[in-house]
């Protein structure tokens, strides 16, 4: 599917889910990108409430299930 297709179809409701689910997607990965270069946690909305994780290897790990990594986390800083 080329740029062009892809904007000249209709702006439905459906259309406009995916097209915002898409760029929710993208920003994530940006997120996560930057949390894995720089060792910062990652702030995510999940099951109606917002949750700390950290990255570890290509994993999103909830950051209060392991308080050992904090200290590690934030002596590595």
């Amino acid at each position: 599917m080329d740029a062009k297709t892809e904007t000249s179809k209709p702006l439905t409701v459906e259309r406009l889910t995916e097209l915002s689910q898409a760029a929710m997607r993208l920003a994530a990965q940006d997120a996560i990108d930057i949390a894995r270069a720089t060792g910062t946690p990652v702030i995510l909305w999940q099951d109606g409430g917002i949750r700390r994780f950290r990255v570890v290897g290509d994993q999103l790990v909830p950051w209060d299930d392991d308080p050992v990594s904090d200290t590690a986390t934030e002596t590595a800083a």
